[in-house]
């Protein structure tokens, strides 16, 4: 896939999440009582499995909004930390089944920062290019489901975030995998 395409891919992506944000609205989403089910979910950790593969985080903010962060490590042993803030649309899969009800579809936006030794510095090519730098940047739009398990607190996920690396070089990436976080 081509650098254009991969950045024509983004910006669709992108312009279909301003839309979903802002045809949902959060003043909708605060009426659902699923919602009111997330509100004693404030911290979660655990591991997710990918690409990269490493630690995660997630702090609610409120009952549709969370910032997501964690740090690990790509398949090329570049070492990566993120940040992201995601918007969740809870009842997106309607209330009919316990299980639907507790699927929750999130988008979003954040930072990667990549940092490799000079070992693997050539390898990931997405941040680094034929750069010599050991330091890269870049952002992420993040799409993605999280399923909340009612005993114990945990949430299951999977996501697909596709990017684009600005510094030291440019061109679009994709990340993604599964994971699990206890929510405390």
């Amino acid at each position: 896939m081509s650098n254009r395409s991969v950045s024509h891919f983004i910006a669709r992506g992108f312009a279909t999440a301003v839309v979903l944000v802002c045809l949902g609205g959060g003043s909708a989403l605060a009426a659902d009582p699923d919602v009111d089910a997330l509100k004693t979910r404030d911290f979660g950790l655990g591991v997710l499995v990918g690409d990269p593969t490493g630690v995660t985080g997630k702090l609610w903010l409120d009952p549709a909004s969370a910032l997501d962060f964690g740090f690990g490590f790509s398949s090329s042993d570049v070492t990566l930390l993120y940040g992201d803030y995601l918007f969740h649309f809870p009842g997106a899969f309607g209330h009919d089944t316990a299980f639907g009800s507790r699927l929750i579809p999130y988008v979003g936006g954040g930072i990667v920062l990549a940092f490799s030794g000079d070992r693997h510095r050539g390898e990931d090519r997405r941040f680094y290019g034929t750069s010599g730098d050991s330091f890269g940047f870049g952002v992420r739009i993040p799409f993605g489901l999280e399923w909340f398990a009612p005993h114990p607190r945990l949430g299951v996920f999977v996501e697909l975030v596709p990017g684009v690396a600005f510094a030291p070089s440019s061109g679009g990436f994709f990340e993604g995998g599964a994971g699990i976080r206890y929510y405390f």
